[in-house]
């Protein structure tokens, strides 16, 4: 907690990070040139990052009615299905004429789309 507080993330930049203690005490000198470009790219990385979080997570947000809406549909389809499923069948049997091969090829030589 001491090395958190002694950074000063608040106002970090290249200039503050060079003459911090720690850096002098711990990097040798002839790195002191890198340490601009490498935080730059550090800051470039951690702002990506949190970008494709805050998309992913908006994105999750916003399907959530979406999901809801078809888990809805799917749970009310599968119990119609199964409370009515024999009154379908009989439905559909009543619709198709008992003779259904010969009703099906007289739609099979017609163009029914233009």
């Amino acid at each position: 907690m001491g090395l958190i507080k002694s950074l000063n993330l608040g106002e970090m930049n290249s200039n503050s990070v060079q003459n911090s203690p720690l850096v002098i005490q711990h990097v040798s000198p002839s790195l002191y040139p890198y340490l601009g470009s490498f935080f730059n790219f550090l800051d470039v990385a951690v702002s990506y990052v949190l970008r494709g979080l805050v998309s992913y997570l908006v994105g999750l947000l916003q399907s959530i009615p979406t999901v809801a809406l078809e888990l809805f549909i799917f749970f009310a389809a599968t119990f119609y299905f199964a409370r009515d499923g024999e009154k379908i069948g009989v439905y559909v049997e009543y619709i198709i004429p008992e003779n259904g091969s010969t009703f099906l090829r007289t739609f099979s030589g017609k163009r029914i789309w233009s």
